[in-house]
């Protein structure tokens, strides 16, 4: 099982740094504190280079369930770093064919990602944006009524990048200052669950 480990979002702050702390955890399952239980390395793609990093692990002793501590910059099962996918999400968003993505995300003149990865990442991304949304919409239309301002912005019109601008402040409860370009996706996470990552 994975949790999820809210840390510095630099991969080379994080392989410096990760053994250097104590990092308190308790069990998902009963509250009960956790022990530490080896741990293994793990690739992870950026933009310039392949890392391998090592991911912490942990056992609770009542449940007798083993936890790894996974860095909240990669997803599981994923190779690749959330900023690389992030960043190709905006970029089809702004139009940007994606066939011309692999020239985009190359390293001395190879590419990184393959067209193919690219087109299930957007279907996957898509998918994700979407059903995001649809819940962020029934919470804002459950949690607000019309004298609190939210219906009229509606019947104004906003486009979608307004829509989901103000819905993803309202998700952070921050008033126009969201998460910086390349940790969106890392942040989402950390208050998403498991199955529903990006």
């Amino acid at each position: 099982m994975i949790i999820l480990l809210e840390c510095a979002y630099s991969i080379k702050k994080y392989i410096r740094n990760i053994y250097r702390y104590e990092i308190e955890v308790v069990c998902p399952c009963c509250g009960d504190r956790m022990r530490k239980h080896t741990g293994y390395k793990r690739n992870v793609i950026c933009k310039t280079k392949v890392y391998e990093i090592p991911v912490l692990r942990r056992r609770c002793r009542h449940c007798k369930k083993v936890y790894a501590l996974l860095p909240s910059f990669i997803i599981p099962y994923e190779r690749f770093a959330n900023h690389i996918r992030e960043y190709m999400g905006l970029w089809v968003r702004e139009g940007v064919p994606i066939a011309h993505l692999p020239v985009r995300l190359t390293t001395e003149n190879v590419s990184i990602v393959s067209l193919r990865t690219l087109y299930r990442w957007q279907a996957k991304i898509k998918a994700k944006v979407h059903n995001w949304m649809h819940r962020q919409r029934a919470i804002v239309a459950a949690r607000y009524e019309e004298g609190e301002g939210l219906l009229p912005l509606y019947r104004e019109g906003m486009n979608s990048k307004q829509e989901q601008r103000l819905l993803l402040s309202l998700f952070f409860n921050q008033a126009g200052n969201l998460p910086r370009m390349g940790t969106l996706f890392s942040k989402l996470n950390l208050r998403l669950p498991y199955l529903e990552m990006w």
